[in-house]
């Protein structure tokens, strides 16, 4: 990842790149428009937890480094293929 290195209080470290969801959709897109990922994932990304959030006033604000690590190290999930048992009754 590219971080730009700021001076925080006379420190040296990345300052984190708070974006609310509308906006990390819109940097995603704009790298990638073919991307299937939607401000509303985002969104549900945010309010289960999965990523990194902080509230200021009525906004959720999303660490867009760690949404974009979130779902570079997403597993693939497995669909079950045929038809599933029905319980006898």
């Amino acid at each position: 990842m590219n971080h730009e290195i700021k001076m925080i209080n006379g420190l040296d470290r990345a300052l984190p790149r708070m974006r609310v969801a509308k906006e990390c959709y819109r940097m995603i897109y704009d790298a990638d428009p073919q991307s299937r990922i939607s401000e509303r994932y985002i969104r549900i990304l945010a309010k289960s937890g999965a990523i990194p959030t902080v509230q200021v006033g009525n906004r959720l604000l999303v660490n867009y480094d760690s949404l974009l690590e979130f779902l570079a190290n997403l597993k693939p999930t497995v669909q079950p293929t045929g038809i599933r048992p029905i319980k006898e009754r």
